[in-house]
């Protein structure tokens, strides 16, 4: 395994033959082999979350073709066996949120599901509760790509593509308990838009203070926005620029929020703020004429820092991430990973932690262009 190390001291022992660093440097490891899929779309959907690190381990959960699960790391290198949380044939089956003490899953097999647990040390979760269901539907109805995220009292909001087979509409539900049981939440779900797509996307985040935002959008069009406050806000027009549905992603910083996405026909990668209290600001060119699928993720740090990763340009099956500090973005790239050797999958399915924990920023993604695929996981 190779070190890349950034701006530390260090000196090599020549009598003990050993390279010594600054623990309180940065430094980089390659990328480790989380474990395989039989499926390319083990880690999809971009709009969703599937990592974090918690309790001295890195998490990963992932669909190994059948299953949806997890494996954990304490080393970020040698991962645990795969622990299957229910059925599941690709990655979109399945989004996480970490809110600091419980991951909160949500599970789509037709029916929405819940579950809320404690992340342990040991590699082991400690489920609250046995698996909830969150939206029963009927016969040929079905829940897509779920997104989940936790208000500031423990209250789970999940969003959802709906369809019936012929309609499709973003919906929104919300548990009305904050003990890892499912009570959906009166007046729920609710629909987000009232025009049938079948590409809508969706993805939700907590703000302060019980405060939430959905952000949904379909292809070739601007993407859309609500604000929870206690009761749905009127609907905001986020972006100028029309937007690949799959390629959106969203953090917060407090109360506002921090939007990028993959621009329609330009493949340019896009970011907007939205301030609370002022709206939604310019977009700003993170990076311009990727691919068209170098889907972005976006993570931020505790320090506000944000970092914008995506896969495939400028060289592919590279991925790279430019920071943006105090509201500057990088002027250039960062080439940080390389696979080249075995290729990347597919660029669109890279999936980022939310936020820094126990000062860790990562992601997964998967490698190979046959079975087995290499689900894959750095930092």
């Amino acid at each position: 395994r190779q070190m890349c190390i950034r701006d530390s001291s260090w000196r090599f022992d020549e009598a003990n033959k050993k390279l010594l660093v600054n623990v309180s440097s940065t430094f980089e490891l390659d990328p480790s082999t989380v474990g395989t899929s039989t499926v390319a779309a083990s880690t999809n959907n971009n709009p969703q979350r599937k990592c974090f690190y918690a309790n001295g381990r890195f998490w990963a959960f992932y669909s190994d073709g059948t299953n949806v699960g997890f494996r954990s790391s304490t080393d970020g290198i040698n991962w645990s066996g795969f622990t299957s949380v229910g059925s599941g044939n690709a990655g979109r089956r399945i989004a996480v949120h970490f809110d600091g003490t419980y991951v909160h899953y949500c599970r789509e097999a037709t029916d929405l599901f819940y579950r809320r647990g404690t992340p342990n040390s040991d590699g082991t979760i400690t489920w609250s509760a046995t698996e909830q269901t969150a939206v029963d539907v009927g016969t040929g109805q079905a829940c897509e790509n779920p997104s989940i995220v936790v208000d500031s009292d423990g209250y789970a909001f999940i969003a959802y593509r709906w369809n019936d087979g012929t309609n499709y509409y973003p919906y929104v539900t919300k548990n009305a308990n904050n003990n890892g049981t499912w009570s959906t939440a009166s007046g729920y779900p609710i629909q987000l838009s009232t025009t049938s797509d079948s590409t809508w996307q969706q993805l939700i985040i907590a703000l302060t203070a019980n405060k939430v935002y959905a952000i949904y959008c379909r292809n070739l069009l601007q993407a859309l926005g609500k604000l929870y406050t206690g009761s749905w806000g009127n609907e905001e027009t986020v972006s100028s620029s029309a937007v690949q549905a799959i390629g959106i992603n969203a953090v917060n910083e407090g109360d506002h929020v921090h939007f990028v996405f993959l621009k329609s026909t330009t493949n340019d990668i896009i970011y907007i703020k939205r301030t609370y209290g002022s709206g939604w600001g310019s977009e700003v060119t993170v990076q311009s004429s990727a691919t068209g699928t170098s889907n972005p993720c976006l993570s931020i740090t505790q320090t506000n820092v944000l970092y914008c990763f995506w896969a495939g340009s400028p060289t592919a099956n590279h991925i790279y991430y430019k920071k943006c500090a105090g509201g500057t973005w990088d002027a250039n790239p960062t080439d940080w990973i390389d696979e080249s050797t075995d290729g990347i999958t597919n660029y669109g399915r890279l999936s980022c932690y939310y936020k820094e924990h126990g000062g860790k920023i990562g992601l997964i993604y998967s490698t190979k262009t046959a079975s087995p695929y290499n689900v894959r996981h750095d930092y």
